[in-house]
This record gives C-alpha cells, sequence and structure tokens, in this order.
C-alpha cells in the first residue's frame, strides 16, 4: 500500500510530467526506456516507446550436420565470436555474441554441433571383438566389402563364398604361416571332400569416424578364430589403434571448422556444460 511518501512523490512526478512531458523518441533505437518508480508501483514501458527491434539475439541451437552448422556461424559471426571445441561430448559450441578484452557481451547467441558417428564405423565398432559363427562372419564381411581396402576383394569374397556354402561345414584344423595367411581346412559334407579356405590374418579399413568427416582414414584389424573340439568356428576382428583413430579424425573435423569458417577452435567448454 503506497504511504504518504510515495503519494507526495506521484505527485511531484505528474507535476514534473506536466511542467516537462516526455520527449518522444527521434529515429530508430535499441532498448527499452522505462521509468523509475518507488516500491509498490509497476514498472512499466513508456507507451510509444517500443524499441524497434530488439536489442539482441538470444539464441541456442543444436545441430548434428556440420555444414549447416557452419552456414549458420559463417552468417552471424562477427570479430568476437568464439568456438570451443569439447572431446569427449563430440561437439563445437559457438558463442556469436561473445567478450571482447575491455567490453563485456551478453554471450546469449550460441550454436552447438553434436557430431554423429559415420553409420559405417558404428557397425565396426558395435561388432568389435564380437564371436560370430563364420557363416554370420562372412556375411558381414560381404556387407561392409566397401570399408575393406585390403586384401583385394576377390580374394576375400573367395573365403566368403567358401564359408556360406549350403549344408554344414566342420573344420579339422587351422594353421598359421610364415607370410600372414590363416589356413582353414573343412570338410564339406555335401561334397564329403577337405577343402582349404585361406585368408590373411589382418585386413585394413578406410572409414570415417563422423558424418561429413570430409576424409576418411586408414585402421588395421586383426582376424581373431576359435576351434572347438567339435570342428565348430568361430570368427571375430579386433580394431586397432581405435582411440588414435578416433582423435585423428576428431582434429580433422575441428581443422574443417577453422578452415570453412576462419575461426580458431579452442579446446574447452564452459563451466558446467
Amino acid at each position: 500500500m503506497p504511504t504518504q511518501n510515495d503519494e507526495t512523490f506521484r505527485a511531484q512526478l505528474e507535476h514534473q510530467e506536466r511542467v516537462m512531458p516526455v520527449m518522444e523518441p527521434t529515429g530508430d533505437f535499441i532498448g527499452r526506456p522505462v521509468k523509475l518508480v518507488p516500491q509498490g508501483w509497476s514498472l512499466v514501458p513508456v507507451p510509444g516507446w517500443e524499441p524497434v527491434e530488439p536489442d539482441r539475439i538470444a539464441a541456442d541451437l543444436v545441430f548434428r550436420d556440420l555444414v549447416s552448422f557452419m552456414d549458420y556461424v559463417n552468417k552471424f559471426k562477427n570479430e568476437d565470436t568464439l568456438l570451443l571445441a569439447h572431446r569427449d561430448s563430440h561437439s563445437i559450441r559457438a558463442i556469436i555474441d561473445y567478450h571482447r578484452p575491455t567490453q563485456p557481451k551478453y554471450c546469449q547467441h550460441k550454436a552447438k554441433l553434436e557430431l554423429q558417428p559415420d553409420p559405417h564405423w558404428d557397425q565396426w565398432l558395435k561388432f568389435n571383438g564380437k564371436e560370430m559363427e563364420q557363416e554370420a562372419f562372412a556375411e558381414f564381411l560381404e556387407d561392409h566389402l566397401r570399408d575393406i581396402v585390403s586384401p583385394a576383394a576377390a580374394d576375400l569374397m573367395a573365403a566368403v563364398n567358401a564359408f556360406t556354402v549350403e549344408g554344414s561345414l566342420k573344420f579339422s584344423r587351422i594353421q598359421r604361416t610364415l607370410d600372414g595367411t590363416v589356413k582353414f581346412e573343412l570338410l564339406d559334407e555335401r561334397k564329403a571332400s577337405i577343402e582349404t579356405v585361406v585368408m590373411g590374418d589382418k585386413f585394413g579399413l578406410r572409414l570415417r569416424a563422423y558424418r561429413g568427416q570430409e576424409t576418411p582414414r586408414d585402421l588395421g584389424a586383426k582376424l581373431r578364430y576359435r576351434l572347438s573340439k567339435e570342428g565348430d568356428l568361430t570368427l571375430w576382428y579386433v580394431l586397432k589403434d581405435v582411440e588414435e583413430f578416433v582423435e585423428e579424425s576428431w582434429f580433422t573435423m575441428c581443422g574443417t571448422v577453422e578452415e570453412h569458417t576462419e575461426l580458431k577452435v579452442f579446446e574447452g567448454t564452459k563451466t558446467g556444460q
């Protein structure tokens, strides 16, 4: 409830406005002018003095597409825009309206790129170290031939076809040779014959860790196998230097953002993010 002093101040303010009315704004301006009033009064904008535009952009967008993120940054960037990369979360945050050394800013215009794993890399990582029956392993290799750069596709398909023949296969012996190949001796019950399947003990892959990554990177995989007493064969692969592969791909993505936005990417994050 207004006090007597409040009523006195109100009367003084109304008298002042009659003597010296509020001036109309001239030209475009940014901001929202208000009146300072005593406790218990309402703070309201001056009628007719609405700004022609907001005084700043307040936005916090999330992108999962590299090109869209870079296009957005290029559209709004200025000399103060800051890019912060956080390796653990595979993300890059742009703070468009960042501070100047001698002038603080609101830092309310932000955009975040959340890098997504490439589907092919995701599949290789998903089955890394998981044992498969010979037919399932052969089908996996056949479905991902485009990612394998060595050995040659024809040589690999010869082994794949041998592992996927109709009927029951029983393996009798596995021999690793000095040149790095592995010989699987198997009994084809359909033909009642013993055949030999030869595979390399390693193969080379060429993959992208992230969607939108311009240049793929090479990665090695080791062949592993286990032969049971009953002649059943299980195979799997073990990816080599996975952490190094992901780290190099991460730096590649940061370099791409720097090249296309002409802004330096800093490794770091805001507190609490």
